[in-house]
């Protein structure tokens, strides 16, 4: 069965894991947390076992090297993709990989959470063209 939970960052900074979503939303405040920072667990984990978010940076090691990748949940498909930034800001080129299942498990021990879009925009700033 798939875990179904979300994190989300307070107004002071700091993150809360495991908010339920099944829970009413009138027993924790909306208002102590940042809306735009609330996002789901992806069920996924990466190579040292850190839960895998939307919203997330990720590190794909292969032999030529890396690749950096943000986790997006893409309405369209409804399920998460993982964004190229180097196509960020290219309405034409921008694109977003749909992973398979298969491919989670051939890559799963080479991908690492390197950060997030919240936390961490320079990384965002870095690899989107």
């Amino acid at each position: 069965m798939k875990t179904i939970k979300f994190r989300a960052k307070t107004k002071n900074g700091e993150w809360i894991y495991n908010l339920a979503p099944l829970v009413p939303f009138s027993v924790f405040d909306l208002t102590e947390i940042d809306r735009d920072t609330l996002t789901q667990f992806t069920g996924l984990h990466d190579c040292h076992g850190e839960e895998i978010y939307e919203g997330d940076f990720l590190k794909i090691n292969l032999s030529e090297g890396y690749k950096i990748r943000l986790v997006c949940y893409n309405e369209d498909v409804m399920g998460f993709c993982l964004a190229h930034l180097e196509d960020w800001n290219d309405p034409f080129l921008y694109n977003l990989y749909q992973f398979s299942f298969s491919w989670w498990e051939r890559f799963k021990n080479d991908i690492e959470v390197i950060g997030n879009r919240y936390d961490n925009q320079a990384i965002f700033e870095a690899y989107a063209k």
